[in-house]
């Protein structure tokens, strides 16, 4: 039993962190899109450990509010695509910290 557990976890582990990496290259994209960014940059090497952030973060919050695992991918890549800073934006008006 041991080891399907250790299977599950780390199959649930490279969902969330593929669709972390998912969410980032669609924010990426659409950076690209408006002519903000270059498709091959610095910017999409930086994208990599925020992925994989936001893969640890929003697998911890799915975990904290008891998510099924296809709803913890979909959380993981919204929060993804949104990224640390419009998370702090959000938690700070939900806060009401100006």
């Amino acid at each position: 039993m041991d080891s399907f557990w250790a299977w599950q976890t780390a199959l649930n582990f490279l969902a969330a962190v593929g669709a972390a990496f998912i969410g980032r290259l669609v924010r990426h994209l659409h950076l690209v899109q408006k002519g903000i960014r270059r498709f091959w940059g610095m910017q999409l090497l930086i994208e990599l450990p925020v992925a994989i952030f936001m893969g640890f973060v929003g697998n911890g919050l799915a975990d904290w509010l008891a998510l099924s695992p296809k709803s913890t991918i979909g959380l993981v890549a919204a929060l993804s695509y949104l990224g640390p800073a419009a998370i702090e934006q959000l938690t700070m008006k939900w806060l009401k910290i100006n």
